[in-house]
């Protein structure tokens, strides 16, 4: 019982931890795309 309760524990670690790096990940990525459309807006303001 006490192995079981010991890989639940752990498995409940790393889902925490994945869940922070998805978290991390998608604001990352957001940042990015944001960049991404201002950059390509100023593009289209400087081709006008």
């Amino acid at each position: 019982m006490s192995a079981l309760a010991g890989i639940s524990h752990f498995g409940t670690k790393v889902f925490q931890y994945s869940t922070k790096v998805l978290q991390y990940g998608t604001s990352i990525y957001g940042i990015l795309t944001m960049h991404g459309i201002m950059i390509k807006l100023c593009m289209k303001d400087r081709r006008a």
